[in-house]
């Protein structure tokens, strides 16, 4: 009983920040500048409802203005984690059924993110590659190259979006992998469990210039999978820090 209760008041809290926020970022149209920098105390706080603590492990780099984030997808945890430990310059791609939510959506829009509409055909995609292309220019980009949630251990194939937006920029991609989201929030559950989520940042990789889209997504795939697994046995879990 006292867990349901737990539960219960940790989704109404997330709620009602998330709401709150979404309606800051609207009044606050005009001054996103104000309203970017508020994303990782918010996702922070998100956790926090839950009684999910964030650990760290080998921290983004230093050089964040080029980067592609590369990032797994196991569950509805990371929603919160990686916002609270990515720079508020990040620039968040969600799929388009996130633009149906009228404050959420609008909200997203405000702080510069985007939507993908990979059903859209290939003008939309073409679209959407050109204007990811422009906002990496300036920004860091968020993307999930498996295109879905991954209810597995293993990664699975990436979509050539990543590499495409790395070939066009020239920007270095970062993978990063969650582990313990699935666990503590699996399918069909209403609210997470307490305990911890790792999130373990890779080496920047670029496209070679003889290297192929679908190489390198197989190389980044590799190495997310390998983050994976080292969060898994314990390898990766080194020079942490607590968000």
């Amino acid at each position: 009983m006292r867990e349901t209760v737990r539960g219960m008041l940790g989704v109404m809290g997330s709620v009602v920040l998330t709401l709150a926020y979404a309606l800051g970022i609207v009044l606050l149209a005009p001054f996103p500048r104000v309203t970017r920098p508020l994303m990782p105390y918010w996702g922070r706080a998100v956790l926090w409802c839950f009684g999910v603590r964030l650990e760290i492990h080998h921290g983004p780099p230093h050089s964040i203005s080029s980067t592609i984030w590369a990032v797994s997808h196991t569950s509805l945890l990371d929603t919160f984690a990686y916002p609270a430990c990515l720079p508020d310059s990040t620039v968040y791609v969600g799929k388009v059924e996130l633009s149906r939510l009228p404050l959420v959506a609008r909200g997203y829009r405000i702080l510069g993110h985007l939507f993908v509409d990979r059903r859209g055909g290939r003008a939309e995609m073409q679209r959407f590659f050109t204007l990811a292309a422009q906002v990496s220019a300036e920004r860091p980009l968020f993307i999930h190259p498996e295109g879905t949630r991954s209810y597995s251990d293993v990664i699975a194939p990436f979509h050539r979006g990543c590499a495409r937006i790395a070939r066009q920029t020239g920007r270095a991609v970062v993978p990063i992998a969650s582990r313990g989201g699935d666990t503590l929030w699996p399918r069909g559950r209403w609210w997470p469990a307490r305990g911890v989520l790792h999130v373990a940042f890779g080496e920047p990789m670029t496209l070679g210039p003889d290297e192929d889209e679908k190489t390198f997504s197989d190389r980044v795939r590799a190495a997310m999978q390998s983050l994976a697994e080292g969060l898994r046995d314990g390898s990766q879990r080194g020079r942490s820090s607590g968000a």
